[in-house]
């Protein structure tokens, strides 16, 4: 399947400035940081891309899916690195956040063991904290802090 991606004249809708046409099953969310946007993708082989706004024809990072990543991501967000939510929605799998370079490296991933069903996630400015709602009944909201060798997470109802 093929997604397409473009940029168009905000008073001349008609003429495209660029139109990218991607090979991967979804663009789950895409989201622009700095010079750069990020997306968020269902593909077989990658779990983000990379563009330069000013020229995305040019060139394109890719972010390889981690090892024991078995779903898509729902939602990615960009602050000193890229964060990318991973639901738990399939049975047997939790929520997870994978964390990776600005660069596309991969760094760790953040497992929160006891939470599933996750549907967004934001970063708080001041605190670096990544707050995670869920579509739990009740609605849960985690938590997501760093620990001395990692991360913790505490769930609020």
């Amino acid at each position: 399947m093929s997604q397409e991606y473009f940029k168009l004249k905000y008073l001349k809708y008609k003429q495209k400035y660029f139109d990218l046409d991607l090979s991967v099953n979804e663009i789950k969310k895409a989201v622009i940081s700095g010079s750069y946007i990020y997306l968020a993708l269902d593909d077989d082989e990658f779990i983000a891309r990379r563009y330069p706004i000013s020229n995305p024809l040019s060139s394109s990072v890719d972010f390889s899916i981690p090892a024991g990543i078995t779903e898509v991501p729902i939602d990615i967000l960009v602050d000193s690195y890229v964060y990318l939510l991973i639901p738990g929605n399939i049975s047997g799998t939790n929520t997870k956040i994978v964390v990776m370079t600005i660069a596309g490296v991969y760094v760790e991933t953040i497992d929160l063991a006891t939470v599933t069903n996750a549907r967004s996630f934001t970063i708080d400015a001041d605190t670096g904290d990544i707050w995670v709602a869920t579509y739990t009944i009740p609605i849960q909201i985690i938590r997501v802090y760093a620990v001395t060798g990692g991360y913790n997470y505490t769930i609020n109802y």
